[in-house]
């Protein structure tokens, strides 16, 4: 008997100890309404985490001490919501626009602006790289500047790459 209300007190606390909710929902573009694939739904401070799917809907077992949920997406500003015992969370995501001024990287580390240096600078533009219809960033950049080289691991798709600059070193080593 004894050992039958020690096993019961085990399984009440560790249900307690280990006490989840489910948290569903789904995530769109705050300009279009639409769904967006792939976006990061992580709770605060933890590992826990699922991506959404095809049609932006995400199903997660959160910690009932959790507080916030993180939604994180490419090119989107990251929204952090409080859970405050909801079940269900419908999120839209707002374009993040960065406007960048021109960096020119003069050496590892170094960076100057563009009308500084003493010497050429060759400028890629994000057009550029988009028109070349490759789906890797850095095959993209092939034939882009002069002195870099973008060398393919092998002729298949998917295949890694390594960018040469002036010379035979590559970035990675």
């Amino acid at each position: 008997m004894k050992k039958l209300l020690l096993l019961a007190a085990l399984v009440l606390w560790s249900s307690l100890l280990w006490a989840q909710t489910t948290v569903s929902g789904t995530v769109t573009d705050a300009d279009n309404g639409d769904a967006l694939e792939g976006v990061a739904v992580v709770v605060k401070g933890t590992t826990i985490g699922i991506l959404t799917d095809a049609e932006g809907k995400y199903r997660l077992q959160v910690p009932d001490d959790a507080t916030i949920l993180m939604f994180t997406y490419v090119g989107m500003k990251t929204e952090e919501v409080a859970i405050n015992g909801r079940t269900s969370i419908n999120v839209e995501l707002r374009e993040d626009v960065l406007s960048l001024d021109e960096v020119v990287v003069t050496a590892i580390g170094l960076e100057a602006n563009k009308r500084s240096v003493g010497y050429a600078v060759q400028n890629v533009d994000a057009q550029d790289l988009v028109n070349s219809r490759e789906t890797n960033l850095v095959n993209a950049l092939s034939s882009k500047v002069a002195g870099v080289t973008v060398v393919s691991s092998s002729g298949s798709p998917g295949a890694s790459s390594n960018i040469r600059i002036r010379g035979s070193v590559s970035i990675n080593g």
